[in-house]
């Protein structure tokens, strides 16, 4: 039936959600998951299409890759007695023998010998990921054609249930089912799209009835709603108006989570007219557990996504922690680069963990993040990941080096470092119609110092959405790098008048006009961008600065003081809102300052040295 997407909204042509944007194009958003063999054919120059494909739907050769030989095997009168692949190029049958566990009651399927190769196969398109290639190849590795998302903010809640649409694998491998070897079709029924079995049965397959599907376990009457299996371990949330998706992470309700962290939580999505509060004691009646059943990584997500000082600790032990499943640690590493002025041992033996570790995407997750090392420390813990197995984690470490190839690499790497940057120029083309992408290629060209190009893909990216705010801002830097402050200047200028509301391109601006020595303009640049986003702290810190440089100390404490109550653990911020004090005569408040350091960082040579003068 026809329904609208959007029924809040009116979504007229220009709102990139109406049909003709570009977040609406069929060949972008919806071909590569609901087409076999699809190449989408996009000429950059002319911004048209070409687009092919063998099949619009999900055809055998999606999954199973090039039929010529499955053809000839049919033909041929093939036994699967005898040839249980059928010829097919991608075998997705499971090859692990079942072991029943008695004392849980459970069946454990066991790890495919061959790898996840089923898991990877419907995670190309069942995931929120970006792709590094035009096109799915059936039979590769996930991470050879895309970068998934991780338990990322906006997506995920803290604990890792669903938020925004993620289609479903970046839940199912939190889940203690993948890591027990479960895979997709051990529930659902590829061909057909049915599930194995009807309600609890499904379940059943693996997870003993007279254990499990019974009042003791899940407190509810036989037969009801809450006595399904799927209501308290996988819980819907609906997308697209009309599809509801369950969350496939097959969790354990947490509503002392809900009351901590405000995540959702199982119980009260039945029970609507209760809150979490009495979920987590009615818990504790029935099971003798307190609702508070102690940190795990929800806790310690959400403190990294909240800034919480210390949170650096906890990540990274959560990032070395074994036991957690890898998007997790990858997640976790993923958070550190908000504290990157707190770089403390703990962290680093995180990264260098993390570029070692068996799974990929943690692998990926540390080269990415280890944009805070010193560019010695990255270097030695990158530079090997060139020749990494998995495309995705070479195109990453590419990345990274080439912010460093002036440092010279290991000969024996040099030829593996070209290759891998020929890796990431043709990922981030992949999706060259998408003015982030071109961004991305902009800032790749600046480093290697292809200015020409590095300025085309910066304008192309305005071309496509003259609203991107970081195209002006990077096109901005490498006409300064070229020594054309004046044209610096003036994109700078086109930008605010494009997005008057944001804050970058102002505090950019600000950049620009001190270099220039005039400082009144500058000043008042630096604050637009601070009241624009006063959730930035470097914009508030540099403006501080800024205050104290022209004389104005009363008002530089002001701005640090707020900058400090938003981040608490904005470490530049502290030391200079300390220095401030001092300077002031007021060493109670500057001791004050230094006592939050210390807790912070107790052994930090700065830290001490700031003490000694007070």
């Amino acid at each position: 039936r026809w329904f609208h997407l959007y029924p809040d909204r009116h979504v007229a042509a220009g709102d990139p959600l109406h049909w003709t944007g570009r977040n609406q194009t069929w060949n972008w958003m919806c071909a590569d998951c609901h087409s076999t063999n699809l190449v989408r054919g996009l000429d950059l120059e002319t911004g048209h299409y070409a687009t092919s494909w063998s099949e619009i739907d999900v055809g055998c050769e999606g999954c199973h890759g090039q039929g010529a030989d499955h053809l000839a095997w049919a033909e041929a009168g093939g036994d699967y007695d005898t040839d249980a692949t059928a010829g097919l190029a991608v075998d997705l049958r499971r090859d692990s023998i079942p072991e029943f566990d008695e004392v849980l009651g459970v069946v454990f399927p066991g790890q495919e010998t061959g790898g996840n190769v089923q898991v990877d196969t419907c995670a190309a398109c069942h995931s929120r990921r970006r792709p590094l290639s035009d096109g799915h190849h059936a039979g590769t590795p996930f991470l050879d054609d895309y970068v998934p998302a991780l338990l990322d903010e906006g997506l995920y809640h803290a604990d890792g249930q669903i938020l925004d649409e993620v289609f479903v694998w970046g839940s199912f491998v939190q889940s203690r089912m993948h890591r027990a070897g479960v895979v997709c079709s051990d529930c659902h029924e590829p061909h057909s799209l049915a599930l194995r079995a009807d309600g609890n049965d499904v379940c059943s397959q693996c997870h003993v009835p007279d254990r499990f599907d019974v009042v003791a376990h899940h407190n509810h009457e036989i037969g009801t709603e809450g006595a399904q299996c799927v209501s308290c371990h996988m819980p819907a949330r609906t997308y697209m108006v009309v599809d509801p998706r369950r969350d496939h992470s097959f969790r354990v309700p947490r509503p002392d989570l809900s009351v901590a962290l405000g995540t959702p939580n199982a119980c009260t999505t039945c029970h609507t007219d209760q809150d979490a509060g009495w979920a987590a004691e009615a818990i504790e009646a029935w099971t003798g557990d307190a609702p508070d059943r102690g940190r795990d990584f929800a806790h310690i997500v959400h403190a990294g996504r909240s800034g919480t000082p210390g949170a650096w600790n906890d990540l990274a032990a959560l990032a070395m922690d074994g036991d957690q499943p890898g998007i997790v640690r990858a997640t976790a590493i993923s958070l550190l680069p908000r504290f990157a002025e707190w770089l403390t041992p703990g962290m680093i033996d995180a990264y260098r963990a993390g570029v070692t570790d068996d799974d990929p995407l943690v692998r990926l997750s540390a080269a990415v993040a280890s944009a805070p090392l010193q560019p010695q420390q990255r270097l030695a813990m990158v530079a090997h990941l060139l020749t990494d197995p998995v495309r995705a984690v070479r195109i990453a470490a590419a990345r990274q080096l080439v912010q460093l190839s002036g440092l010279g690499l290991p000969p024996e790497l040099s030829r593996q470092f070209e290759l891998a940057v020929d890796e990431l120029v043709a990922s981030e083309l992949a999706s060259a119609e998408r003015p982030d992408v071109q961004t991305n290629l902009g800032t790749l060209y600046a480093l290697l110092r292809r200015w020409q190009e590095a300025e085309q893909a910066f304008r192309r990216a305005i071309d496509i959405d003259p609203a991107w705010i970081p195209a002006y801002v990077n096109l901005s830097e490498v006409q300064r790098a070229l020594g054309q402050e004046s044209a610096a200047e003036e994109t700078l200028w086109r930008a605010v008048a494009a997005v008057p509301e944001a804050a970058e391109p102002y505090h950019a601006l600000g950049l620009s006009l001190v270099r220039q020595r005039r400082y009144d303009e500058a000043l008042q640049a630096l604050e637009t961008a601070w009241r624009n986003d006063p959730n930035n702290g470097q914009f508030g810190f540099v403006y501080g600065v800024a205050l104290n440089s022209l004389g104005d100390r009363q008002q530089a404490i002001t701005v640090l003081e707020d900058v400090v109550d938003r981040h608490p653990s904005h470490r530049m911020g502290l030391m200079s809102l300390a220095e401030l004090y001092r300077e002031e005569g007021d060493l109670e408040s500057a001791r004050s300052i230094l006592q939050r350091l210390q807790t912070y960082a107790p052994d930090d040579p700065q830290i001490r040295a700031l003490a000694e003068t007070l």
